[in-house]
């Protein structure tokens, strides 16, 4: 019985975990007016799950093409203040707006150390695995969005929105 009842702690883990988005991370662009808003972002699993500390990752506007990485960076921080690892995993998906500039944005996401964890066009990210985080253990990743150099000016005044989807499996669960 008790078997039972730590395996359905960490189904509720997994299922909370699953459950979370980090949703209205916003992107707009507008070549010609400039808002500059930025937040940072910190997950934190323990027994019920992860939480986020902040909803907006990015909000960006006169992103231009070429313009470098570091300009649009963000820190993403994941926490485990659980009993148990877990496996974490980001996907995106757009919410709104123009699909042609979701199709072509690059993310670029890099570990503490500065190691490319994943660079590839924001419609890419699929499950892609960002490690597995220990028990009381933090990590945090660097996330950066690129428009690349070869975009005309028919990317001019678009915008788009996008959710980023953080899962973990519980270590005890795979």
């Amino acid at each position: 019985m008790k078997l039972l009842g730590s395996l359905n702690k960490h189904v509720k883990i997994v299922r909370s975990v699953f459950g979370i988005l980090l949703s209205i991370l916003t992107l707009f662009f507008a070549f010609h007016f400039y808002a500059g808003l930025t937040y940072a972002v910190e997950l934190t699993g323990n027994e019920s799950g992860i939480t986020v500390d902040q909803t907006e990752l990015f909000n960006i506007s006169n992103l231009y093409p070429g313009q470098p990485p570091e300009e649009a960076k963000q820190p993403l921080k994941i926490k485990n203040t659980g009993e148990s690892g877990f496996e974490c995993t980001i996907s995106s998906k757009l919410t709104e707006g123009d699909s042609r500039l979701f199709n072509i944005l690059k993310l670029g996401i890099k570990d503490e150390q500065g190691n490319t964890v994943f660079n590839a066009n924001l419609k890419d990210i699929n499950n892609q695995s960002l490690g597995t985080v220990s028990p009381g253990q933090s990590k945090l990743y660097y996330l950066t969005l690129e428009l690349p150099l070869e975009v005309d000016n028919s990317y001019q005044d678009l915008s788009t929105s996008f959710q980023f989807e953080i899962a973990a499996a519980s270590e005890e669960s795979r």
